[in-house]
């Protein structure tokens, strides 16, 4: 018996030993052996084979003439699917006149690119004011997370014209009343933004307390059924105008009969997290599905000025507390002659719950999961991130990225402490 058990110990040992060579072999392998390449993300390209026009023409050119008759190359994965008859024009406000700007395609029947629904119109934003290309890309991300009713999604690409390289844009479908973007119903179904920026250049629907409001889509044709368009943008502008008298009551109850309130505190959360600028003054969409439909916020849409971009305001870095609810940006709402609904709702109790409703719900305990996605997202695009900073020789867009992706790290923890407790 006490040889068979020295013989069992003998083979312990011998294992032991074996597993820890093995184990010190792996160690020296990784430290020392070839390092293994990351894999390589092809990002999708779109060549843009324009007729009748160069692109420095098109670039030079009024911003909503059309081109007519071109094709497009869409290579997915090594795969070419070639469209025929494809409409180009510009797209955007401030963006429009810089170097890199933004466009539009209108294919001559709906397609589905890169999975992200079927649409005939799709919009390839620039990002030229977003050093990191990803600000866009994360709002779209978290109205995603909170649920937001028709949120956006896009995905990158390259854009070529022949051999000349414009690089990195956004892909996602055009803000519109139709089938793939803010599907309405009802023939009397409005898509309206505030536009208190462009208040000169577009034309407003001034509300009881001046807010420029702009007709962005109807549903009804505008030059077929101009007398339903009318009517309407009249049925939803007597709604947002009962609204605006409702938040100076201070009236909840009121509040909740003519707006959909969770969009509303959607949208706030958005634009909290986001630091928008632009919150409550462009680029503010709502939308109204007939008569018989509340108001909704959104969907959201422009953050390239958002999360702390240091372009915009050299002091945003900072800025990682509540830029809406803090003394100052709570007496710059109060002052400002439009769009001050957002200060009365902050001031409500009742509206402030329901934010923290659907913080609790939906964003909470999920930083890391989110840090985990942007990460990944930014690795994604970041070789071809980096050949369009070279094309446009504009920024460090790593350096930004970086520092995006600590900022967003601090304001989750921020709002984690004040509104998940």
């Amino acid at each position: 018996m006490k040889r068979v058990f020295k013989r069992g110990s003998d083979i312990i040992v011998i294992l032991l030993l074996a597993l820890c060579a093995g184990f010190f072999v792996l160690i020296a392998v990784r430290m020392f052996g070839p390092k293994a390449e990351p894999k390589k993300v092809e990002i999708p390209t779109i060549n843009l084979g324009l007729k009748d026009v160069t692109y420095d023409e098109f670039k030079s050119g009024a911003k909503d003439k059309k081109y007519k008759g071109n094709t497009v190359d869409f290579t997915v994965d090594g795969a070419t699917t070639t469209y025929e008859n494809v409409e180009l024009k510009g797209r955007g406000n401030s963006t429009w006149g810089q170097a890199k700007s933004p466009f539009q395609l209108k294919f001559s029947e709906s397609v589905d690119l890169l999975g992200l629904g079927s649409a005939k119109k799709w919009v390839f934003l620039a990002n030229y004011f977003d050093d990191s290309n990803l600000r866009n890309d994360i709002a779209f991300k978290l109205a995603n997370m909170l649920g937001e009713e028709y949120a956006n999604r896009g995905e990158f690409v390259k854009v070529m014209v022949g051999e000349d390289y414009l690089g990195l844009y956004y892909l996602t479908h055009k803000m519109e009343a139709k089938k793939g973007s803010v599907e309405l119903q009802d023939k009397l179904g409005v898509l309206m933004e505030i536009d208190i920026l462009h208040r000169d250049t577009e034309e407003c629907f001034d509300t009881k307390y001046g807010t420029c409001m702009t007709l962005k889509d109807p549903v009804a044709d505008e030059d077929e059924e101009a007398d339903i368009v009318a009517e309407a943008v009249d049925g939803f502008m007597d709604s947002y105008n009962r609204f605006e008298d409702a938040a100076r009551a201070k009236d909840w109850n009121w509040i909740s009969e003519i707006v959909d309130t969770r969009s509303f505190a959607e949208y706030y959360l958005i634009s909290e997290f986001s630091n928008n600028p632009d919150a409550y003054y462009s680029s503010y969409y709502f939308y109204k599905d007939g008569p018989e439909d509340k108001i909704h916020a959104g969907p959201a849409w422009d953050y390239d000025y958002a999360f702390a971009n240091r372009r915009w305001s050299p002091e945003a870095e900072e800025i990682v507390y509540s830029p809406y609810t803090s003394n100052f940006h709570r007496d710059v709402l109060k002052q400002t002659t439009s769009a001050k609904e957002i200060y009365y709702l902050i001031d409500m109790p009742e509206f402030m719950d329901e934010v923290k409703s659907v913080f609790k719900e939906k964003l909470a305990g999920r930083s890391g999961e989110f840090l985990s996605w942007l990460k990944a997202r930014a690795a994604a695009i970041r070789e071809e991130s980096l050949n369009d900073a070279d094309r446009w020789a504009i920024y460090d867009t790593a350096e930004e990225t970086d520092y995006l992706i600590d900022w967003i790290r601090r304001k989750y923890d921020y709002l984690e402490y004040v509104l998940g407790r």
